[in-house]
């Protein structure tokens, strides 16, 4: 449940702070525009990535990775004969550094805001995740000398991203509020009692702290996330979210937990797809959209 929110309030919005790596989704409709479908789309590929034998070369994982790593192709073909893209200025669309800043996005940026919601992983759990991504990176076809090997890595992956970032713009804004206000706060609204207009503030307060948290207060603040006292909420929840998480581990044991968590997000997964009428997994499915094959 943890990781899932993560992916949303700190992996997505991390990567919505450089303006150029997000062009490419504006000029192929996909940016801003339904972002529970993308949110979902990218749950759909994970799910069979992270699921046991997932990435196995006969894998669903393994499948959909090619699958995207064909999408990124005519992502690049489109966006380079639009009249908007200029590679003399923009360079090319889905660079190298920016798929390797998508492991990131996925591995570090969302362990370490996972961390601030108290959940703690072991040494050897955590290598295997680094190991995991490392291996999608190589499928997913990012160059060797960018592919990350360790936490470190990531890091400083992250750190080439920030130093190149040419920061937001009105779109990158655009597309936090919708991500926030449209999805990921009327998702937490779900877990709170009482009624609607009560749910809906202080789960909107509550996700914008959280990524102020995740994010910190300088990048929140070039992508327009009101500031407030919820941050300080989340920071103050930390100990006793772990002492929850380690207790729920105490009580189910590792094995059951990790089963458990697999129940509960393919059954959240269904339910949101059923919300949204979603009937398709990747865009490439999407009749009129870019890399669509049917």
């Amino acid at each position: 449940a943890q990781w899932g929110l993560v992916l949303g309030a700190a992996s997505l919005l991390r990567g919505a702070d450089n303006w150029v790596a997000a062009r490419p989704l504006l000029l192929t409709g996909r940016y801003g525009h339904q972002p529970a479908v993308r949110s979902i789309e990218v749950g759909e590929w994970l799910s069979e990535v992270v699921r046991p034998g997932g990435m196995a070369v006969d894998g669903p994982g393994f499948a959909r990775t090619l699958r995207v790593r064909l999408i990124h192709a005519h992502v690049r073909r489109h966006v380079r004969e639009h009249a908007e893209w200029d590679d003399s200025a923009l360079g090319v669309p889905i660079p190298q550094p920016y798929m390797a800043f998508t492991l990131a996005e996925f591995g570090h940026i969302s362990l370490a805001a996972m961390a601030r919601l108290g959940v703690r992983l072991r040494p050897d759990e955590l290598d295997d995740i680094y190991h995991l991504w490392r291996y999608v990176g190589h499928v997913i076809g990012v160059v060797p000398e960018l592919n990350p090997r360790s936490e470190a890595d990531h890091v400083r992956i992250e750190e080439l991203y920030r130093l190149t970032s040419p920061g937001p713009d009105d779109y990158s804004r655009d597309f936090v509020r919708a991500l926030t206000e449209d999805y990921l706060a009327p998702q937490l609204a779900t877990l709170f009692p009482g009624p609607g207009g009560w749910k809906t503030t202080l789960s909107t307060r509550l996700m914008y702290g959280a990524s102020r948290v995740f994010l910190g207060d300088p990048a929140a603040d070039s992508l327009g996330i009101p500031d407030g006292p919820a941050k300080h909420l989340v920071r103050a929840a930390r100990p006793g979210l772990t002492l929850l998480d380690q207790a729920r581990l105490r009580l189910l044991g590792r094995e059951r937990a990790t089963a458990r968590g697999y129940a509960d997000r393919d059954r959240e997964l269904a339910r949101l797809k059923a919300e949204n009428a979603m009937t398709h997994d990747l865009v490439d499915a999407v009749p009129g959209a870019v890399g669509h094959t049917g």
